[in-house]
């Protein structure tokens, strides 16, 4: 039987040093007063396209356009640093992700059967792009 759940992260205890002062990575905040709601990490891959490793916003933040304003933060970082797009990794039980990244413009340019194999919990992982316009 399915029983919904939370997949969670540990990103509160996040070491921010390595994207700090680094031409090839950066890491994006989103603030609601002094609490921190979302976040973006992008670096720059060996593909010439931005990566994002990962982007989330707090639950009770999300639908308020606080994903796209970072989306949109980490696209113009990767047009400052000259980058061909942006891509990324999902995976297929994340529904809501999946259809965000279309919002944005992304594609789905791959699915990897294989990835997961020993993790119960996920299928197939999704690759997703979004080139930039020439």
């Amino acid at each position: 039987m399915f029983e919904p759940r939370e997949t969670k992260f540990p990103d509160d205890r996040l070491d921010c040093g390595p994207y700090m002062d680094n031409d090839h990575k950066a890491i994006l905040f989103a603030f609601d007063g002094d609490r921190c709601v979302g976040q973006l990490r992008i670096v720059r891959d060996w593909t010439r396209f931005a990566y994002i490793e990962n982007i989330a916003v707090k639950k009770e933040y999300r639908k308020a356009g606080i994903g796209r304003y970072l989306f949109e933060a980490g696209e113009r970082w990767a047009k400052e640093k000259g980058l061909r797009g942006i891509s990324l990794e999902a995976q297929d039980d994340n529904l809501a992700a999946c259809r965000f990244y279309i919002r944005m413009g992304m594609q789905l340019g791959g699915v990897d059967a294989m990835k997961y194999t020993f993790n119960p919990n996920i299928d197939k992982a999704l690759f997703w792009y979004k080139p930039f316009e020439a």
